[in-house]
């Protein structure tokens, strides 16, 4: 997604940052009634998952030559949090609170190999003042900067970084590590901009943190290890992602799922699971 595209992503985000906040009751309510019927997730097979999401070809291979023996034991193996990430959203299991912290831990906790964060690569001025900004619009805390409201503050930050990004990408002849970290941020405070934050913004933080740390230590390797380096990197970057989703989202393909989704829900604000239609498995 280019800068230009961000920006249509911002004028549509702000108009749903003005509207209701009563999905935050709504998604309350079917998180509330978790425990009395099952999400289709926890009795589909992995066949009928397949069938159903239409994952991609490296995510197919992935799933064909690893042959997890179910979707829980998917989850709990699974190297990649953006895959995660694009399973969840599929299924429709969201939480506007945990995309939001997720993406800013990815922004600034997605570890490099080598020692060091991805926080450690964000040098340009906007972006800090971005997430600095965000994250404490989202602990609660009241802005009042040159007179404007704290949703003013948050839209004026996401709308400096977006046209910094957009220098970025204008005066780069090449993909750079400042780039793609800025780029990350953007997608983080989008989540924030977006009243009601789908997996798409998150996605981004994650799969831009993941090319940043990449680019990062792919800059200091030897030209003869340049791409063993960058692989390895994000391997690691997206196995480390993939552990902190694991740690904040409980597997959402245990039998007993909806009791645990609806005890975090309580404990972290609204976790939506909302009705999928199921697609019959694959005949023979």
């Amino acid at each position: 997604m280019n800068a230009t595209d961000y920006a249509d992503a911002c004028t549509i985000a702000l108009a749903h940052a003005r509207a209701s906040r009563a999905y935050l009751a709504a998604d309350a309510r079917v998180a509330a009634k978790a425990d009395q019927a099952r999400h289709p997730a926890s009795i589909m097979s992995l066949e009928e998952f397949i069938d159903y999401t239409d994952p991609c070809e490296e995510g197919l291979g992935y799933l064909r030559s690893n042959k997890p023996d179910s979707l829980a034991d998917l989850w709990e193996t699974c190297p990649r949090a953006d895959w995660m990430l694009w399973g969840l959203g599929e299924l429709r299991i969201e939480s506007a609170s945990i995309l939001r912290d997720f993406a800013f831990w990815c922004v600034r906790r997605t570890p490099l190999l080598g020692g060091g964060v991805t926080g450690d690569l964000i040098t340009d001025p906007v972006s800090l003042r971005a997430l600095r900004v965000s994250e404490l619009y989202v602990s609660g805390k009241s802005l009042y900067v040159s007179g404007k409201s704290s949703n003013c503050e948050v839209e004026s930050v996401y709308r400096g970084a977006l046209c910094a990004l957009e220098r970025y990408e204008s005066d780069s002849e090449s993909t750079t590590v400042e780039g793609e970290i800025l780029a990350a941020v953007c997608t983080a405070v989008c989540t924030v901009v977006c009243t009601d934050p789908d997996m798409s913004s998150a996605h981004g933080a994650c799969t831009r943190s993941v090319k940043a740390a990449g680019m990062a230590v792919g800059r200091k390797a030897p030209e003869h290890e340049l791409v063993r380096a960058v692989a390895n990197a994000r391997a690691f970057a997206m196995m480390s992602q993939a552990d902190q989703l694991r740690a904040v989202v409980p597997n959402p393909f245990l039998s007993d799922s909806p009791g645990v989704l609806r005890a975090l829900a309580e404990a972290r604000g609204a976790f939506s699971i909302r009705p999928i239609t199921r697609r019959s498995g694959p005949t023979a």
